[in-house]
């Protein structure tokens, strides 16, 4: 049995969903996400969309967000100071 969700939240869309709702390609959609110009979140490594926020996207109301890149430093590795 599938637990109820609340009413008022719905599920996360899917890139195929968000495709279809912006009548583009899933490949588009890929693309803007990467860009940063389609609000998404990565969940296991798979893309899922909110859907008030494609909705809003759609509309021109959502600005882009700049692409933001993680730097990992290896603290373990020594510093040559040469």
């Amino acid at each position: 049995m599938k637990p109820e969700l609340p009413k008022n939240d719905e599920p996360r869309w899917t890139v195929k969903i968000v495709a279809a709702f912006l009548n583009c390609s899933p490949s588009k959609v890929y693309k803007a996400s990467e860009a940063g110009t389609l609000p998404c979140v990565r969940l296991d490594g798979m893309l899922r969309f909110n859907p008030d926020e494609i909705r809003a996207y759609a509309r021109g109301e959502l600005k882009p967000r700049p692409r933001v890149r993680l730097v990992h430093l290896d603290v373990e590795k020594p510093v040559d100071r040469g």
